[in-house]
This record gives C-alpha cells, structure tokens and sequence, in this order.
C-alpha cells in the first residue's frame, strides 16, 4: 500500500520502479513493459509474459474523455516511462487528440475518408497522414503521446474486420444466409448490423465452408 496513492476519484502507483521490484522483478526497464489503458483503468503488462499484470491506476467516477486520460497519465508519470500503449481504437481518439464524432478522417495512420463510401470497397490505398496537427482534419487538441507508441490489440483488429467484412455482404446473398444458419441465436437485427463477439469470429475463422 505504500507505493500507491489515493485521491477524490482515483488510486494510482506514485513509484512503479520500486513496486515492480518489491514484486520480484529483478530489474526495471520502461522498455520490456507496455500500458494497457481501458476507461480510465491502467495495468502494466509484460512483453514476454514473465510476470503478472500490474495494475497501476483505477477510477470508477472520472469520465472516459481527453481530460481524464490526461490526468491519469499525469498520475502515473506517463512521460518518465514512456511505455508502449495498448489500446482500442476509441482510447486512440483521446490520447491523439482527435474528434470522436462525424470525423471525415478518424484514422491516426492514413487520409482513409469515411464520407467517401463509394470508395471504401474499392480503393485499398490511402494517402498518409503525415503529422498530428491541431485543428487539422479532425486533430482537435495537442496528441498526449507519440502515436509510434501506440499499439491496437490484436483482438479488436480482428473484431472490426469482421464487422467491416459482414456489412459489405448483399444480405439476400448465399454467403450472409450461411451466418443466419451458422447462428441461429443471433437476430437478424445484429447479423445486419454485424454485432458478433470473439467466440463467433473464431468460429467462422475455422469454418472452412464459410
């Protein structure tokens, strides 16, 4: 209890290098360890698996928004490690400081423009987005990390290709009745509007006549 540290809305490590060999790592090095930020939870994880998850910081009140990640990182001393960053693809927004809602260009990678649908299925190279710059296609505040520090799970990245992949089927085709077969406890609603989970992606990804 010593090396954490409570206020009004959140429980957060004040010194991580002496938890972590209070825990029994020999030695601490930012670079063998990566941040997994969810809401405003923060666990530390290992890059080789050797050692439990750590978690560093934990709210139930703070607000999941730019200001609230801000403080956490702050807390945490986020700028003295510098870890790598877990995170799914709406933390992105708050970290990169970038607009969350009716975005012509939501990706931190490429010009991808999400009002050009005719494109979408067509066109598989975008122009890269070069830099994150305040007020410019959709960055609206001051990045709080370096996006080369940032990592997508690669759970989500399956999740939302799937999801991009079952849209695009013609819903009267072979294909898309097949997944009305394949799950027959999903509603035609959520089939439509791709609405799966890990289990049924894993499912499909092993259905060789899928």
């Amino acid at each position: 209890m010593s090396y954490f540290c409570q206020e009004e809305d959140l429980v957060y490590c004040r010194h991580i290098a002496g938890l972590l060999v209070k825990l029994g790592v020999p030695q601490y090095d930012p670079r063998d360890w990566r941040l997994l930020i969810d809401s405003c939870k923060c666990v530390l994880l290992h890059n080789e698996d050797q050692f439990a998850s750590i978690p560093l910081a934990h709210s139930t009140t703070l607000k999941e928004k730019y200001e609230a990640v801000k403080y956490v990182l702050h807390k945490i001393q986020y700028e003295k490690h510098k870890w790598i960053i877990c995170i799914d693809l709406k933390m992105v927004n708050f970290l990169l400081g970038q607009q969350s809602a009716f975005t012509k260009y939501p990706c931190f990678i490429c010009m991808w423009d999400s009002r050009d649908r005719a494109q979408h299925y067509v066109k598989k190279e975008w122009p890269v987005r070069e830099q994150l710059v305040s007020g410019a296609r959709n960055i609206i505040i001051k990045p709080l990390v370096d996006r080369e520090k940032i990592l997508i799970p690669v759970l989500h990245m399956k999740l939302g290709l799937m999801k991009q992949f079952t849209r695009a089927l013609y819903k009267d085709g072979r294909c898309f009745n097949y997944l009305c077969r394949a799950f027959p406890r999903l509603t035609i609603e959520k089939l439509k509007a791709s609405i799966f989970d890990g289990l049924p992606i894993r499912q499909l990804i092993k259905d060789t006549e899928f």
